[in-house]
């Protein structure tokens, strides 16, 4: 904590996204010195990284009040990755990986519960599927506005995404 605006970021390797404004990446490893406005702060997420969240709220922009009994993930896709949740109240673990190719692949596999993926696309997607099938039409939608692909599981079912 210091006084004023400019903060100093040093980013590692790798393809990173400003989480305020993250229509577009930095290419690691650099440092660089920046004003930032004071609702928000030097906040960076890697390619491929794979963001638990428990959203209850219409206020914080990411999600609303009908996302409160989901677990939400925040998917960066870019880079390959896997990501174990355990579940504070049980232990229960719960995997999700990403692979991207020309396609994006989210397997969701082990102790799974309710879930919502969250995943920044730069276009809506042409296709959807879960274990070969359709998404249904009322589980997903595209927000052109954010790059958002919202994917609902109230099921908490595990299985594989294809999104192309």
């Amino acid at each position: 904590v210091a006084p004023g605006n400019t903060h100093t970021v040093t980013l590692p390797e790798g393809r990173w996204r400003y989480w305020f404004a993250d229509e577009s990446t930095l290419e690691g490893p650099m440092t660089f010195s920046r004003d930032y406005p004071l609702d928000e702060y030097p906040v960076y997420v890697r390619e491929g990284a794979i963001l638990p969240m428990q959203i209850s709220r219409d206020y914080t922009g990411l999600g609303d009040a009908s996302w409160s009994d989901l677990l939400t993930f925040a998917i960066y896709p870019g880079a390959d990755h896997a990501f174990e949740h355990v579940d504070p109240a049980d232990q229960s673990v719960m995997t999700l990986q990403i692979e991207t190719t020309d396609e994006l692949r989210v397997s969701v596999e082990g102790q799974v519960r309710p879930y919502l993926l969250r995943i920044f696309l730069a276009a809506r997607p042409t296709t959807a599927t879960f274990n070969g099938s359709a998404i249904e039409p009322a589980h997903w939608n595209y927000d052109a506005a954010t790059h958002r692909l919202i994917i609902r599981n109230p099921e908490g079912s595990a299985g594989h995404y294809v999104i192309k």
